[in-house]
């Protein structure tokens, strides 16, 4: 496949001999393998100088401006890469100012807002002609387990096929619907009289 061919908006990276002197490519097994491409094209980004990486766009929307997912993981990238490989990514914010333009690359300048014991802050420009398209904020923690547990203890239950049927449930709710009806229609109790209780004769008519 040749250099810059798009399959569904995507651009499949050119394989070896195919691009210029020193590049180093994508192979065609691996241009073949989304999640290979993934790790190894788009969010692989150049280094210039510290803190600062250039991107190139490999997918490019029928709109004709930049995927903004893609943006997104660079920017993230390249926060990362500002940060030791001990902490993992806590949180993200992230703000699209301008649309993003598929003909030049993105240049990725980052901050190092705070570098604490625990938590790291890497504030991240995406940016073309001169100005931000993307304004980012990546929070990075050291792995701590938690002392703080969210989650209630699994009950023992039956497994699946252990319970039972559809059939054997409706069943049994019948059985005890027809054992209730039973008892239901049965004869009433009747009241004893002890001998020589006199009974109230109710309500007399008027003479």
């Amino acid at each position: 496949m040749a250099a810059g061919a798009e399959a569904g908006g995507f651009r499949v990276p050119p394989e070896e001999g195919d691009g210029p002197p020193g590049e180093k490519v994508a192979t065609a097994p691996e241009a073949a393998d989304l999640r290979s491409v993934l790790v190894t094209s788009v969010l692989n980004l150049e280094p210039l100088d510290l803190d600062l990486f250039r991107g190139r766009h490999y997918w490019v929307p029928v709109s004709r401006r930049l995927f903004g997912g893609q943006i997104v993981g660079q920017a993230l990238v390249a926060a990362a890469k500002a940060v030791g490989e001990e902490l993992q990514v806590h949180s993200l914010h992230c703000y699209f100012v301008r649309a993003g333009d598929p003909s030049v690359p993105v240049l990725y300048q980052v901050e190092r807002t705070r570098t604490g014991h625990s938590f790291s802050v890497r504030s991240v420009k995406a940016i073309q002609h001169g100005k931000p398209i993307l304004i980012c904020q990546a929070s990075f923690q050291e792995v701590q387990a938690s002392p703080v547990q969210h989650q209630f203890h699994m009950p023992d239950v039956p497994l699946p096929e252990e319970l039972q049927t559809r059939e054997e449930l409706i069943q049994q709710y019948l059985d005890l619907l027809s054992l209730a009806s039973s008892f239901s229609k049965g004869p009433k109790p009747h009241r004893e009289v002890q001998a020589g209780a006199q009974q109230d004769p109710g309500p007399r008519s008027p003479h």
